[in-house]
């Protein structure tokens, strides 16, 4: 069983709340990975993608990596993921990525461009929390495309529309966990929990993997050194497992 709670050894929930896993083959730690694999998938759909669309990916953190193997999956022309931290890099070409850009946002935009022929990307996802590269992110969109919000700065202020938006006819999408409706309709299909269990049959089947993303197992008694550690050093890690038989 999966539910969105905090971190904690024990919880008592209503039945409704919780997700049944409904293969054997995924393990209790891939299982973990439910409710990031959801905000991903939701980001994907949002975008509405067309077979062989050209994507950048900005940020290669946990959703970044999940994003591209969803994109994988929707039969992306290019995925191209753009993250200083080389480490990040080399897990996204094992999970799909065709092109990898080691610089910030803002130095890689020409490669981009040589990319995509100039005219840039259909759709980029913004994937870093870091409120000045949506400005970029615009520039690296070709007419009419998309740029997908997935993840909030906490500082929308410092957003910056560019000049793109209007004379490119760009589309802005924010993303959120709390988009997809709580019952399924005719016209709503995708509940947090079908997306739940579309992502635990691609965990069995081989088409996604998250288990070579875990990086560290520790004892939730050390929550406050890998924290800091995720703070100040964010490429050090990648998907932190708390093991809760180590309390």
């Amino acid at each position: 069983m999966v539910f969105q709670r905090s971190h904690r050894q024990w919880h008592v929930v209503n039945a409704h709340e919780a997700t049944l896993v409904q293969h054997e083959e995924v393990s209790d730690e891939e299982a973990a990975w439910f409710a990031l694999a959801m905000i991903a998938q939701n980001a994907v759909r949002m975008a509405q993608h067309q077979m062989g669309d050209n994507v950048v990916v900005i940020g290669a953190g946990l959703l970044g990596q999940l994003t591209v193997q969803y994109l994988r999956l929707q039969g992306a022309g290019q995925i191209i993921v753009i993250d200083p931290a080389e480490p990040r890099l080399k897990m996204a070409l094992e999970h799909g990525a065709t092109t990898v850009i080691a610089k910030k946002a803002h130095e890689a935009r020409e490669q981009v461009l040589e990319l995509t022929e100039g005219k840039g990307a259909e759709v980029v996802y913004d994937i870093t929390g870091i409120a000045s590269v949506f400005a970029t992110a615009l520039t690296m969109l070709r007419r009419f495309g998309k740029l997908i919000l997935l993840g909030d700065t906490g500082e929308p202020s410092q957003q910056f529309l560019t000049g793109d938006v209007v004379t490119k006819g760009l589309h802005i999408i924010g993303t959120h966990a709390s988009n997809p409706p709580e019952v399924s309709t005719d016209h709503a299909i995708w509940t947090q929990s079908k997306m739940y269990q579309l992502f635990f049959t691609y965990l069995a089947r081989g088409d996604m993997r998250v288990k070579d993303l875990i990086t560290h197992r520790v004892s939730p008694h050390d929550a406050p050194q890998v924290y800091h550690m995720l703070r100040h050093d964010r490429s050090a890690a990648m998907g932190v497992i708390f093991d809760w038989t180590r309390v």
